[in-house]
């Protein structure tokens, strides 16, 4: 690797800690999942016999879903910038 390509990539440890700080105040795709949430009607009757809200439903898991994938990929950032903090902070 090039010292030129090293020097572009290397992040010093306060950017490091900025940018996890970042990923933690980021939770706009929850309120925005949460707000999704709220809009999708609901077909629900207490009726006996009566049909569950099947597109309801699969609107919420998908939302569920997405936000779960979306922790889960801030999960992996966190740890690889925890990673890159550690070994910045080592030298």
């Amino acid at each position: 690797m090039s010292e030129e390509y090293k020097e572009t990539f290397t992040l010093n440890p306060a950017e490091i800690l900025k940018r996890i700080d970042e990923i933690q105040r980021d939770n706009a795709y929850i309120m925005q999942a949460l707000e999704t949430l709220e809009k999708i009607p609901s077909n629900y009757s207490d009726n006996p016999g009566a049909p569950e809200d099947v597109a309801g439903k699969a609107k919420a898991e998908a939302i569920v879903e997405i936000v779960h994938d979306r922790t889960e990929f801030n999960q992996k950032l966190l740890d690889f910038y925890i990673t890159l903090f550690e070994r910045a902070t080592q030298q």
